[in-house]
């Protein structure tokens, strides 16, 4: 343990005696001294790493969150020496189009297993984190305290202790991960990224909407108002969910992107049904330059509609900018709706806030995501059927969502009659 801004020649250092008990798991560890780690950012944009350090800065006791271009050799272009006591090793959350990683130096191998740093990392306990060798391409005195500036070579094993006076793991085993592409277009230009994860909710929430930030704000080059496309799946262990959403924001399109889908994924992995397992999250986006806002003015349907039939109508909507147009809708007559006269509203979801609302809590955890996830779906309309008389044991109102790329804000309603 260094001194901060004090003489960095002196110096505490943590008995292994103390690092030692990681192993044994004998007792609670009671730290020996202040000191944390410092986290390398590479391959990030000043704006995602920003708003990456705050983010750390309030969730982990970090010294430093530290963003550097990729100015130095990469993992392939280095041969990793053997590993022993002395070695610099790298302690990895995300690896591919950026790395983040914070650098120590191994304590103590003992076969397969070893200890490191002598101080935490994150202090998370229980972990499970990439350890990386890596090749030290400079050290820096720095103003506060002396750290080491280093490029990852290649993932060498998992990090499963994050104690008080140091970590521990073993080499040859790796970390479940959660492997991330993202695919951002605006016009004809595209930029595909790809990154691996430490497969913790935790981390995932945290990290993934800011290289969203990242990848988007690398790709259109700009900050500035727009729309967005964001088409997702996640799959993993039972689990399978696909979605879309359009969203628009006239400060800033990309912030606005990454924001909500931080809500989105806080909604999947922060469930307080079960734990999720995620291997995999696949994100497409595409951005447009054009507020594609409008609001609602008409909307006709057929006269007459048949029960379990397709009901095929139109809105007429005035777009930013761009006037009026027609737009076709379509929805489905349930087979056991109420006959007699009716109505069918069309409905923007352009005045949704994104806020919670006030319901009776489910036990269904399907059911609990798609409400949270309507909760933030602001594009296309809501098509309502609702009959004007009560018939025992008909359906009287129906509701289906339809997507569209804009988002639309009123309504209008057309009379029908459901035969």
């Amino acid at each position: 343990h260094s001194f901060e801004t004090q003489d960095h020649l002196v110096g505490v250092v943590t008995p292994i005696e103390a690092m030692l008990k990681i192993w044994k798991e004998e007792e609670v560890l009671a730290p020996l001294g202040k000191e944390t780690s410092v986290v390398f950012c590479f391959g990030m944009g000043d704006r995602a790493w920003s708003r990456l350090r705050e983010r750390l800065g309030e969730t982990y006791a970090l010294r430093k969150v530290l963003a550097f271009p990729r100015l130095f050799p990469g993992r392939s272009e280095k041969q990793a020496a053997p590993l022993e006591p002395g070695s610099a090793i790298g302690v990895q959350l995300v690896t591919g189009d950026a790395e983040i990683v914070s650098i120590g130096t191994l304590t103590l191998r003992d076969g397969d297993r070893f200890l490191a740093l002598g101080h935490p990392f994150l202090h998370r306990g229980k972990a499970q984190y990439f350890l990386s060798s890596v090749y030290v391409n400079f050290s820096l005195k720095g103003d506060e305290f002396p750290f080491k500036v280093g490029t990852p070579i290649e993932i060498v094993g998992v990090v499963e202790e994050d104690r008080s006076v140091g970590i521990a793991g073993r080499f040859g085993v790796f970390p479940k991960t959660t492997e991330v592409t993202i695919g951002v277009k605006e016009g004809t230009r595209r930029r595909d990224f790809h990154f691996s994860a430490v497969q913790e909710e935790d981390i995932l929430v945290d990290f993934l909407p800011e290289l969203l930030l990242d990848a988007i704000d690398r790709t259109i080059d700009r900050q500035s108002p727009g729309s967005v496309d964001l088409k997702f799946r996640i799959t993993g262990e039972n689990l399978n969910l696909e979605d879309e959403f359009f969203w628009v924001s006239e400060p800033d399109v990309a912030t606005f992107a990454s924001n909500t889908f931080r809500r989105v994924l806080e909604a999947f992995l922060k469930n307080p049904y079960q734990p999720v397992n995620v291997a995999e999250i696949a994100l497409e986006v595409e951005v447009f330059p054009e507020i594609q806002r409008g609001w609602i003015l008409s909307c006709d349907f057929p006269r007459i509609v048949k029960r379990g039939e397709v009901a095929a109508g139109k809105a007429t909507v005035f777009l930013y900018r761009q006037g009026v147009r027609d737009v076709s809708l379509q929805v489905t007559v349930p087979s056991d709706f109420a006959p007699g006269e009716a109505e069918i509203v069309v409905r923007g979801r352009g005045g949704n806030s994104g806020e919670s609302r006030e319901g009776t809590f489910t036990a269904d955890f399907q059911e609990y995501l798609n409400q949270k996830l309507d909760e933030l779906r602001s594009d296309g309309v809501d098509l309502e059927i609702l009959a004007k008389g009560s018939v025992p044991q008909k359906t009287t109102y129906t509701r289906t969502h339809v997507f569209l790329p804009f988002v639309l804000e009123g309504d209008a309603s057309s009379k029908v009659w459901v035969n």
